[in-house]
């Protein structure tokens, strides 16, 4: 198996693209121009807002690119954005991974929701639109693209759902696989007292989809944070078998990979402490805060309508790896090496390490427990590498 190892190519370790490129600012412009049009005559703010900060990708020791969130991307009939695409091209990032539009922002924001749960007529293009972006923007082979499968009202059956994701992601895998570009879908978080509720949470879930809809452009982008808060859900610990003993070994994070394998092609690594707290401490407090930038800005959107009534999400942290303690670590630490070693990461090449600053855009606390700086970004990075290349300092 280590002689294997060796002949794989080496894993890019990318960073989220909030770390350096605040694409908060982007859905800033992009809401006041929808809010007041006469301001669509100034061209250049989401270019100054959003100024990328290159340091933690430029050193010997750091990050190799950046995963690329594709909102303010697309018009509200999901047409692409070309002269935004330019712009970014000219700060001549490396991106090799990208994050498609998901189903947080409200469907009023067009161009920005889109919940693969959902039928809606619209799909197929906004799906070969994020194809098209993501084939021009990335600098490696097998760019990924990675969707969330969406959220579902209570009264439409899950069943329903799954068949709803499957079939709008039928109708762009061809065209994902002449663009040479992969789609994977993300397991979703624990999502406390939420009026909609995620799909595809556990291997069954993706077990169900992989069975019916099998294709070569089809895979998994698994999130360790996401999976490790569905601790806090009672149906899926009984659902599983699991105790409060194996929820301390990680054993819900070991079963989904060893049950997935080599359909797991990309991971979101970050850290949360859902399996030792029932409610992670801070965890509203840092809603509230890039909250507050909306509630002054945009007071009277349907965007700040969606984060008064608040994010559900509390005990995915997305915390550092500086923050695992001791008496965590050495379980954590098999959980990527059974991560590494036997899915199809190495084979596919990238990780990404989903770190949110504590700041953006320099002033505004984003997450109060976030990175605190460029140096604590690197320093995650190298504890991370430590787990699987086993040489700690």
């Amino acid at each position: 198996m280590e002689n294997n190892m060796k002949n794989k190519p080496e894993l890019k370790h990318l960073i989220e693209d909030i770390a350096i490129m605040p694409t908060i600012a982007h859905i800033a412009v992009d809401l006041l121009r929808a809010e007041i049009p006469f301001l669509r005559v100034i061209k250049s703010w989401d270019e100054k807002i959003a100024k990328p900060n290159k340091e933690i990708i430029e050193g010997k020791q750091s990050y190799d690119g950046v995963e690329l969130t594709l909102w303010g991307f697309f018009d509200r009939h999901w047409n692409a954005n070309w002269k935004r695409v330019k712009a970014i091209k000219k700060n001549k990032i490396p991106m090799y991974t990208f994050h498609g539009c998901f189903e947080t922002c409200p469907r009023s924001l067009k161009g920005y929701y889109l919940n693969l749960s959902l039928d809606n007529r619209y799909t197929t293009k906004a799906l070969k639109s994020h194809i098209d972006i993501a084939a021009g923007l990335a600098c490696g082979d097998n760019p990924i693209v990675v969707f969330h499968p969406g959220t579902a009202n209570r009264h439409i059956s899950k069943e329903r759902a799954l068949d709803n994701i499957m079939y709008n992601l039928s109708s762009a895998l061809s065209y994902a696989e002449r663009r040479g570009v992969i789609l994977t879908l993300e397991n979703m978080p624990y999502a406390l007292r939420a009026k909609r509720q995620c799909t595809m949470l556990d291997h069954y879930d993706f077990q169900y989809v992989f069975r019916r809809l099998q294709h070569n452009n089809l895979k998994i982008t698994f999130d360790w944070g996401h999976l490790n808060t569905q601790i806090r859900n009672r149906q899926f610990m009984k659902k599983h078998g699991f105790t409060a003993d194996d929820a301390l070994r990680f054993e819900h994070i070991n079963e989904f990979i060893d049950k997935m394998k080599d359909n797991i092609v990309h991971c979101h690594t970050h850290y949360n402490r859902s399996h030792f707290l029932k409610i992670p401490a801070d965890s509203s407090e840092h809603k509230r805060d890039y909250k507050k930038i909306l509630l002054y800005l945009f007071y009277w959107t349907d965007l700040v309508k969606f984060f008064r009534e608040g994010y559900k999400n509390t005990p995915d942290e997305h915390l550092p790896y500086t923050r695992i303690t001791s008496d965590h670590l050495l379980f954590y630490k098999k959980t990527i090496e059974n991560l590494i070693n036997n899915t199809a990461i190495r084979q596919y090449g990238y990780i990404t390490h989903e770190l949110p600053p504590k700041k953006i855009l320099k002033y505004f606390t984003f997450h109060r427990q976030g990175v605190m700086d460029n140096d604590e970004f690197i320093e995650s990075l190298r504890i991370f590498k430590s787990l699987y290349q086993n040489n700690l300092d």
